[in-house]
């Protein structure tokens, strides 16, 4: 078994307004050995940093919440790349709560590693600023070495 999830009711959690404006464009990570995933998949348009595990991307404007959950695993996956040379499958999630048919913007993970696993907790917000849906200890393993041609995730601007 490589992931396993159970659905049940729940409310959201607080969570702190998104950190970061992602500044550069995802257009490049989506290349055979990067990001590998075909054009409905490709969900990602900005994307940022802040040099200390928190990433962000804005989703294309219709996002669903389907592709708020891919597009957080992608942007991990491109933080695990760029940061530790390794590209990352998902395989578990302590929990994902999402409001079902919310509107779907921006994606923001806070990451770090843990041996050959990324653990990220995800805020999902609407295109307005609500948030819409989070997960804790989403885990991605090492699957795969990150090309050394593959592009950076530029920094992103902090939030005022």
């Amino acid at each position: 078994e490589v992931c396993s999830a159970v659905l049940t009711a729940s409310v959201l959690r607080e969570h702190a307004a998104p950190a970061l404006n992602p500044t550069g464009s995802a257009r490049a990570f989506y290349r055979p050995d990067v990001l590998f995933h075909g054009p409905r998949w490709q969900v990602l348009e900005r994307v940022g940093h802040d040099g200390n595990g928190t990433v962000s991307a804005s989703l294309p404007e219709g996002a669903t919440s389907s592709e708020a959950i891919d597009g957080a695993h992608q942007l991990i996956c491109a933080w695990a790349g760029v940061v530790h040379g390794w590209r990352g499958l998902p395989v578990g999630a302590s929990r994902w709560t999402l409001i079902p048919d919310a509107p779907c913007g921006r994606v923001e993970v806070q990451a770090s590693t843990d041996g050959d696993d990324v653990v990220a907790d995800v805020s999902v917000w609407s295109p307005d600023g609500t948030l819409v849906g989070s997960a804790t200890a989403v885990r991605l393993r090492r699957a795969s070495d990150w090309p050394s041609d593959a592009p950076t995730l530029p920094r992103g601007e902090a939030r005022a």
